[in-house]
Protein backbone atom coordinates (compact mmCIF):
# COMPACT_ATOMS: atom_id res chain seq x y z
CA UNK A 1 0.00 0.00 0.00
CA UNK A 2 1.30 3.36 -1.00
CA UNK A 3 0.45 6.95 -0.16
CA UNK A 4 -0.05 9.17 -3.21
CA UNK A 5 -1.29 12.61 -4.11
CA UNK A 6 -4.43 12.72 -6.27
CA UNK A 7 -6.63 15.23 -8.07
CA UNK A 8 -10.32 15.17 -7.12
CA UNK A 9 -11.43 17.37 -9.98
CA UNK A 10 -14.10 16.36 -12.44
CA UNK A 11 -11.39 15.84 -15.09
CA UNK A 12 -10.27 12.63 -13.39
CA UNK A 13 -13.06 10.05 -13.78
CA UNK A 14 -14.14 8.20 -10.67
CA UNK A 15 -12.01 10.04 -8.11
CA UNK A 16 -14.77 12.21 -6.64
CA UNK A 17 -17.10 9.20 -6.51
CA UNK A 18 -14.53 7.10 -4.63
CA UNK A 19 -13.88 10.01 -2.27
CA UNK A 20 -17.63 10.37 -1.67
CA UNK A 21 -18.05 6.66 -0.88
CA UNK A 22 -15.13 6.65 1.54
CA UNK A 23 -16.32 9.82 3.28
CA UNK A 24 -19.81 8.45 3.74
CA UNK A 25 -18.51 5.32 5.44
CA UNK A 26 -15.87 7.05 7.56
CA UNK A 27 -17.93 10.04 8.67
CA UNK A 28 -20.99 7.90 9.48
CA UNK A 29 -18.76 5.96 11.86
CA UNK A 30 -17.49 9.22 13.36
CA UNK A 31 -21.04 10.55 13.67
CA UNK A 32 -22.01 7.46 15.68
CA UNK A 33 -18.87 7.71 17.80
CA UNK A 34 -19.46 11.33 18.79
CA UNK A 35 -23.26 11.17 18.94
CA UNK A 36 -23.79 13.83 16.27
CA UNK A 37 -25.48 12.41 13.14
CA UNK A 38 -25.42 15.65 11.14
CA UNK A 39 -21.69 16.02 10.39
CA UNK A 40 -21.12 18.45 7.50
CA UNK A 41 -18.97 16.06 5.40
CA UNK A 42 -21.96 13.71 5.21
CA UNK A 43 -23.78 16.39 3.22
CA UNK A 44 -21.04 16.93 0.63
CA UNK A 45 -22.05 15.76 -2.84
CA UNK A 46 -19.93 14.11 -5.52
CA UNK A 47 -20.15 17.36 -7.46
CA UNK A 48 -18.84 19.38 -4.51
CA UNK A 49 -16.01 16.92 -3.94
CA UNK A 50 -15.08 17.20 -7.62
CA UNK A 51 -14.52 20.92 -7.06
CA UNK A 52 -12.30 20.64 -3.98
CA UNK A 53 -9.51 23.15 -3.73
CA UNK A 54 -7.60 20.89 -1.36
CA UNK A 55 -4.52 18.84 -2.02
CA UNK A 56 -5.37 15.21 -1.33
CA UNK A 57 -3.17 12.39 -0.10
CA UNK A 58 -4.61 8.91 -0.43
CA UNK A 59 -3.80 5.36 0.50
CA UNK A 60 -5.22 2.41 -1.43
CA UNK A 61 -5.27 -1.29 -0.68
CA UNK A 62 -3.63 -3.95 -2.85
CA UNK A 63 -6.63 -4.05 -5.18
CA UNK A 64 -6.58 -0.28 -5.70
CA UNK A 65 -9.57 0.48 -3.46
CA UNK A 66 -9.38 3.78 -1.58
CA UNK A 67 -8.93 3.19 2.16
CA UNK A 68 -7.81 6.61 3.40
CA UNK A 69 -7.65 10.29 2.47
CA UNK A 70 -6.18 13.44 3.90
CA UNK A 71 -7.16 16.81 2.42
CA UNK A 72 -5.25 20.00 3.16
CA UNK A 73 -4.62 23.55 2.03
CA UNK A 74 -1.51 25.65 2.57
CA UNK A 75 -1.47 29.44 2.67
CA UNK A 76 1.28 31.69 3.97
CA UNK A 77 3.07 28.83 5.73
CA UNK A 78 -0.10 27.61 7.48
CA UNK A 79 -1.29 24.10 6.58
CA UNK A 80 -4.94 23.52 7.43
CA UNK A 81 -6.00 19.89 7.51
CA UNK A 82 -9.51 19.85 6.07
CA UNK A 83 -10.32 16.15 6.18
CA UNK A 84 -8.84 12.88 7.36
CA UNK A 85 -10.97 9.82 6.69
CA UNK A 86 -10.10 6.14 6.91
CA UNK A 87 -12.36 3.32 5.73
CA UNK A 88 -13.95 1.66 8.78
CA UNK A 89 -12.38 -1.72 7.92
CA UNK A 90 -8.93 -0.10 8.15
CA UNK A 91 -9.20 2.07 11.26
CA UNK A 92 -6.78 1.60 14.15
CA UNK A 93 -4.11 0.26 11.76
CA UNK A 94 -1.95 3.38 11.59
CA UNK A 95 -3.18 4.76 8.26
CA UNK A 96 -4.20 8.13 9.68
CA UNK A 97 -0.77 8.50 11.29
CA UNK A 98 0.99 7.52 8.05
CA UNK A 99 -1.03 10.05 6.06
CA UNK A 100 -0.25 12.80 8.58
CA UNK A 101 3.46 11.94 8.60
CA UNK A 102 3.46 12.04 4.79
CA UNK A 103 1.85 15.49 4.97
CA UNK A 104 4.55 16.69 7.40
CA UNK A 105 7.27 15.46 5.05
CA UNK A 106 5.67 16.99 1.94
CA UNK A 107 5.11 20.38 3.57
CA UNK A 108 8.18 20.54 5.84
CA UNK A 109 9.93 23.09 3.64
CA UNK A 110 6.96 25.42 3.34
CA UNK A 111 4.87 24.99 6.48
CA UNK A 112 5.49 26.88 9.69
CA UNK A 113 2.41 25.42 11.36
CA UNK A 114 -0.26 22.79 10.86
CA UNK A 115 -3.80 23.04 12.21
CA UNK A 116 -6.84 20.80 12.45
CA UNK A 117 -10.30 20.96 14.00
CA UNK A 118 -12.19 17.94 15.25
CA UNK A 119 -15.04 17.09 17.60
CA UNK A 120 -14.20 17.20 21.30
CA UNK A 121 -15.84 13.77 21.59
CA UNK A 122 -13.65 12.24 18.87
CA UNK A 123 -11.17 10.75 21.30
CA UNK A 124 -9.37 8.52 18.75
CA UNK A 125 -8.63 11.53 16.51
CA UNK A 126 -7.54 13.66 19.46
CA UNK A 127 -5.20 10.92 20.67
CA UNK A 128 -3.65 10.64 17.21
CA UNK A 129 -3.12 14.39 16.82
CA UNK A 130 -1.65 14.72 20.31
CA UNK A 131 0.66 11.75 19.69
CA UNK A 132 2.01 13.63 16.66
CA UNK A 133 2.67 16.83 18.59
CA UNK A 134 -0.54 18.83 18.12
CA UNK A 135 -1.66 20.90 21.11
CA UNK A 136 -5.08 22.26 21.90
CA UNK A 137 -5.63 25.88 20.94
CA UNK A 138 -9.35 26.64 21.31
CA UNK A 139 -12.68 25.00 22.00
CA UNK A 140 -15.95 26.22 20.57
CA UNK A 141 -19.45 25.11 19.58
CA UNK A 142 -21.13 25.22 16.19
CA UNK A 143 -24.57 26.81 15.86
CA UNK A 144 -25.94 23.24 15.86
CA UNK A 145 -24.32 22.54 19.23
CA UNK A 146 -21.35 20.39 18.18
CA UNK A 147 -18.38 20.89 20.53
CA UNK A 148 -15.17 21.31 18.52
CA UNK A 149 -11.51 21.71 19.37
CA UNK A 150 -8.82 23.32 17.23
CA UNK A 151 -5.30 21.97 17.54
CA UNK A 152 -2.02 23.25 16.19
CA UNK A 153 1.51 22.05 15.62
CA UNK A 154 4.64 24.11 15.01
CA UNK A 155 7.03 22.78 12.37
CA UNK A 156 10.10 22.56 14.58
CA UNK A 157 8.24 20.13 16.88
CA UNK A 158 7.44 17.58 14.18
CA UNK A 159 7.19 14.15 15.75
CA UNK A 160 8.45 11.08 13.90
CA UNK A 161 6.56 8.63 16.12
CA UNK A 162 6.00 5.19 14.70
Amino acid sequence: MQIASIDATATVPGVAEALYQLQQLAYRLEAELIGFPDLPPLHETVEELAQLRETLLTVKDGSGALIGILGWVCEDGQVDICRLAIHPRHTRQGWGQRLLQALFEITAGTAATWSVTTAVANTPALALYRKLGFVEQTRFHTAEGLALVSLGKISNSTSRSS
